[in-house]
């Protein structure tokens, strides 16, 4: 099971049955309740790369709930890949921490041209966060079965449509919100008897849940533009070293 939580850092870890140790030196790993480990990839940014784009991009939006739907139909009007535009989401001061560790990486755009205009640019944006996080999975070196999203990022139907686009894998993003607590509490469930055990507790029927499953149609655009994002992530970190 993968799951990213997309917040103001965006964690993406993976439950194992084993201590996972691999890559060596990189990531998180915690112990879970019933001999489960979840080995984890963290982008220290997440949703501040969109908060950003707002503010540099589209501050006569102002702020509010209703400004995400207007970000989300102006980014859903360019074509996906967006003529080879890329975005870098390092946008943390302390850099970079997976998939590699750089702490001079900055975020930026690659392949930058006149005909790309701002709706480009913040398209660029919610697939640079999707790259980072395909990213970060690719470093765990997992298959995935689907991803359960949650955080505030998941709330966009189309930044978590993106995500099941350009990772390849069905996104899942349960209906609710302060999920952190929500796990307390299936905890508290299994201290006091309720449920028979921590699993039982985590699947048992929830208020529902949003499918996303990836559109085929746009794997060739996504893979070739990755394998550009993935060159470019170890261009960024290799000019970070010499400054």
């Amino acid at each position: 099971m993968a799951c990213t939580v997309l917040g103001t850092t965006c964690h993406n870890g993976v439950v194992f049955g084993e201590p996972m140790f691999e890559p060596p030196n990189l990531g998180l790993l915690f112990t879970l309740p019933e001999n489960r480990w979840l080995r984890v990839m963290v982008n220290l940014a997440g949703t501040p790369n969109l908060d950003w784009a707002r503010g540099a991009l589209f501050s006569e939006l102002g702020a509010g709930g209703a400004v995400f739907a207007e970000l989300e139909r102006a980014a859903s009007s360019r074509p996906a890949g967006v003529d080879g535009l890329l975005y870098h989401p390092y946008l943390s001061d302390v850099g970079l921490i997976a998939p590699v560790v750089s702490r001079g990486a900055r975020a930026q755009f690659s392949g930058l041209t006149s005909r790309h205009g701002r709706a480009d640019l913040l398209r660029a944006v919610y697939e640079g966060v999707a790259y980072a996080i395909r990213d970060c999975y690719a470093a765990i070196g997992q298959p995935l079965r689907e991803i359960r999203l949650v955080g505030g990022g998941a709330r966009s139907v189309f930044w978590s449509q993106t995500i099941a686009d350009v990772t390849g894998t069905p996104v899942v993003a349960p209906l609710g919100s302060e999920f952190g607590a929500m796990g307390a509490a299936l905890l508290a469930s299994v201290a006091i008897g309720w449920s028979a055990s921590v699993r039982d507790a985590a699947l048992a029927p929830r208020s529902g849940e949003r499918r996303y499953e990836p559109n085929g149609a746009l794997a060739g655009v996504y893979d070739e533009a990755f394998a550009r994002y993935r060159a470019e992530r170890e261009a960024i970190v290799a000019l970070a070293a010499q400054a």
